[in-house]
């Protein structure tokens, strides 16, 4: 079976980085899309953008969201981690990048979106803090605009680099995701008493 996913993204589910997101993403995915061309790499078609890059809000209401998020890390070739202090707070957002650090190295990319140096010390990351707020067409923009064509640069290159997807039986290694179980009923029962 191959990758289904050439990139995961993984970020904190809160609205200061899920709405720069939705800016950032076609933008991003765009220039990956021509980065992997580049290279050779075999890229799905854009009407297929899921199968380009994974993010959470693909998945659809009722299906086992800890699973797909299992699978889809498994199935990942690489992962973009957009840090903050919440990221490392989060324990699905710690739980995917132990996956990928866990199964090999430059497979989990920081991007740093706000203060995460003692947490990436001695790691390169892409420093995006000062473009967490964007005006099309200012010269913010234009550099930030630079900024992603290197990032998607970096990332295609772990991508083609990363190792093959494996046939038989996954390396311990390879999923290293354990993926909170989602709160039901007693669950929340029990955190009230």
């Amino acid at each position: 079976m191959p990758y289904r996913h050439e990139l995961f993204l993984s970020y904190p589910n809160i609205p200061l980085v899920t709405d720069w997101l939705d800016k950032f993403l076609p933008h991003f995915g765009d220039w990956l899309r021509q980065a992997l061309l580049e290279r050779d790499h075999q890229v799905p078609p854009k009407e297929n953008s899921h199968a380009l890059i994974f993010r959470d809000d693909q998945i659809r209401v009722g299906q086992d969201w800890p699973q797909v998020l299992h699978n889809a890390a498994r199935d990942s070739r690489c992962a973009l981690a957009v840090v903050l202090p919440e990221y490392w707070e989060s324990p699905y957002c710690r739980a995917e990048w132990d996956t990928f650090t866990a199964r090999g190295p430059n497979l989990a990319l920081p991007v740093r979106f706000w203060d995460s140096d003692r947490h990436l010390a001695g790691k390169q990351f892409f420093d995006v803090s000062k473009f967490t707020v964007l005006l099309k067409d200012t010269v913010p923009w234009v550099r930030f605009n630079e900024l992603v064509i290197e990032l998607a640069q970096d990332v295609a290159q772990a991508i083609v680099d990363a190792p093959p997807y494996p046939t038989g039986e996954f390396p311990k290694t390879w999923v290293a995701l354990k993926i909170p179980a989602a709160p039901n009923r007693q669950s929340i029962r029990q955190a009230r008493l």
